[in-house]
């Protein structure tokens, strides 16, 4: 099983050089709505760590701890991952969550995961950290639009369907958004 932290590498290495800076915060977020979208499409969480309810919204504790340092900051670097620890399914899912949520500010995503009577609402307490449950996510989620899936077809002959950036980042282009 994949762990939490190939699931930021992922997403660092595909968005990093986006408009929106890849903060911890956004971070945590992205790899929320991937463990939610993973519970809802394939019935199995993503990682088996924990999401936990902080003040501006999941947290899954290893993340926040390996790119803590960074504060407010673009985080610029990954650790190494295989791209082959995840499924095809779950590949899917990273690529769907991507281009779905890429398109949100990181205010919006926190709004997002904060949503009235959602998974983190319920159990989110000032004073205490607690775990957000699995089942919760599923219940809440299943009843939500689902996420859009992307369909390679509409991608023309010839197409470039990502490239690399002067820091060998990967870079999705804006075109999948329609």
């Amino acid at each position: 099983m994949a762990k939490a932290m190939d699931v930021a590498s992922f997403f660092i290495e595909a968005l990093g050089g986006s408009n929106d800076p890849m903060t911890n915060l956004r971070l945590n977020k992205l790899v929320y709505f991937a463990q939610v979208w993973s519970l809802v499409r394939l019935g199995e969480p993503l990682f088996d760590e924990p999401m936990e309810a902080w003040k501006l919204g999941p947290v899954v504790v290893s993340v926040y701890s390996r790119y803590s340092g960074y504060e407010k900051k673009a985080i610029e670097e990954h650790d190494e991952y295989d791209i082959d620890v995840f499924s095809d399914e779950q590949k899917e899912i990273l690529v769907d969550v991507a281009r779905e949520y890429r398109r949100y500010s990181t205010s919006a995503l926190v709004d997002l995961s904060h949503c009235a009577g959602g998974p983190w609402d319920r159990v989110h307490d000032e004073n205490i950290k607690r775990k957000i449950e699995y089942e919760d996510i599923l219940e809440h989620y299943s009843k939500e639009e689902p996420l859009p899936r992307f369909d390679p077809s509409k991608i023309p002959k010839g197409r470039i369907i990502s490239k690399r950036d002067e820091k060998g980042r990967l870079v999705l282009p804006r075109d999948f958004d329609d």
